[in-house]
């Protein structure tokens, strides 16, 4: 039930004695919530980079074992006189050895770039609102009797 106006009226012209308090503890609370979550972030952000590190060190590794190997499919292939075939093959093994080199740097890049996206979070503080919750018999005797 709303309270009666003269209850209203009286919590209205008490306002401002605790609103300076109410938003002290609020920007406090925001505060701490802030620290929290950006600790939160932290770690997220590190997950995120090593499981990034992890997918790409794997990928280098396979690149390189498959070019290690000496009887990988590509080198055994018999091209004979084909001139176009044998410089194809070696496009596609400079390629992949490209790959690999490329693949620290891109680690670096992107463990960056996932670090960025978690960094300087903005702390905001929503507005709010206060409700006076009173019993009704306190109503009753703020109004003298009028609730």
């Amino acid at each position: 039930m709303p309270a009666p106006p003269a209850v209203e009226a009286r919590f209205q012209e008490l306002w401002p004695k605790y609103r300076d308090a109410l938003m002290t503890a609020l920007d406090t609370r925001r505060v701490e919530r802030t620290k929290n979550l950006e600790k939160n972030l932290d770690e997220l952000a590190d997950k995120e980079v090593n499981k990034l590190k992890t997918v790409m060190t794997e990928l280098q590794r396979t690149i390189q074992a498959e070019l290690d190997r000496k009887d990988a499919p590509q080198l055994m292939l018999d091209l004979g006189d084909d001139p176009q075939g044998r410089q194809q093959r070696e496009r596609d093994l400079d390629a992949l050895r490209r790959r690999v080199k490329e693949i620290p740097a891109e680690i670096e890049q992107e463990a960056e770039h996932v670090r960025s996206r978690y960094k300087n979070p903005t702390a905001r503080l929503f507005p709010v609102a206060v409700t006076w919750l009173i019993p009704r018999k306190a109503a009753v005797e703020i109004t003298g009797g009028r609730a």
